[in-house]
């Protein structure tokens, strides 16, 4: 059974689960009102494009041994990686990508985050630093899901033709 919440697009099952972070992520998307005061971001607050279409976020949470109480989301139709600390309730770091994520995953062997992209590309995001870096795979199109095999050190890619896998990820500038 299905319990709907007060948004109407949000369904929750008969688990009650505690609220921690809740936010529009569509309403400043380019983080433009950070640092501002709630009345500075009143006053600054321009007509939104990006409400008039629905949108498909991906959300993984941090590793806790690097980035405490934080998650990562994207948006699939804008070309960033968020981080936000659901404590705090507010951005931590917008991460500008070369193209549209398609979705986030967890490298749990290198504590990294891997993200699949519109282009073929994966961005991997180191957790320590925070550092990206792109790697081109030989998918031609979108990249819907990665994920690491744990036992052999593997990373699985698929697409709408069929699923790679590769030992590591080599840069573009290795090619």
């Amino acid at each position: 059974m299905l319990y709907k919440s007060n948004n109407p697009n949000v369904y929750l099952d008969e688990i009650n689960f505690e609220l921690i972070d809740e936010f529009d992520c569509i309403s400043d998307p380019h983080n433009m009102t950070a640092g501002m005061n709630p009345k500075e971001q009143e006053e600054r607050q321009v007509s939104n494009i990006y409400k008039e279409k629905s949108h498909i976020v991906t959300v993984k949470f941090a590793n806790p041994q690097y980035q405490k109480n934080l998650y990562y989301y994207c948006v699939q139709s804008l070309q960033y990686i968020y981080l936000r600390n659901y404590i705090k309730k507010q951005m931590v770091k917008v991460i500008s990508i070369n193209s549209f994520p398609k979705n986030i995953s967890n490298d749990t062997i290198e504590n990294r985050i891997l993200v699949s992209r519109e282009d073929g590309y994966v961005t991997i995001i180191d957790e320590k630093s925070l550092h990206s870096e792109d790697f081109m795979t030989h998918v031609c199109g979108a990249i819907d899901t990665i994920c690491t095999v744990k036992a052999n050190h593997k990373y699985v890619v698929t697409w709408d033709k069929g699923l790679l896998v590769y030992r590591n990820f080599k840069s573009e500038s290795s090619f």
